[in-house]
């Protein structure tokens, strides 16, 4: 039973409580402004691996102050890559993994390349 000091989160798929409502609100547009530069991020620095939403991270290594000019330019330029690059989808799980070529995505475990440095998985491997 919800109590005052336990209130109601979501009623009917919406969320209640406003202030943080509009933190989510917020922190969703953030995330849409800053695409542009991390399309030039990734693509400066050949970034073509990640993992599928909410399965893990791909971890990357770079040199500092290669990194640090890149992020400066990536934040700083206009300019968007000319040609959108292909990536590839790393799971722990099987089932994606089979799946997601036959929507035409490249998708495999994950596996050394020349910067990514590692793959946290969110779940055991299948």
């Amino acid at each position: 039973m919800w109590t005052s000091d336990k209130p109601l989160f979501i009623k009917g798929g919406r969320i209640l409580d406003l202030v943080t409502a509009d933190i989510i609100t917020a922190s969703r547009a953030s995330a849409i402004r800053d695409v542009p530069g991390k399309e030039r991020l990734c693509a400066s620095l050949d970034i073509r691996s990640a993992p599928l939403a909410n399965e893990g991270f791909a971890t990357y290594s770079f040199p500092r102050l290669r990194m640090l000019a890149t992020l400066k330019n990536a934040r700083d330029s206009e300019t968007l890559p000319t040609e959108p690059h292909s990536w590839h989808i790393l799971s722990s799980q099987k089932a994606a993994i089979d799946t997601l070529p036959s929507v035409g995505s490249d998708a495999g475990l994950f596996g050394p390349t020349s910067m990514l440095a590692g793959y946290i998985a969110f779940f055991d491997a299948e």
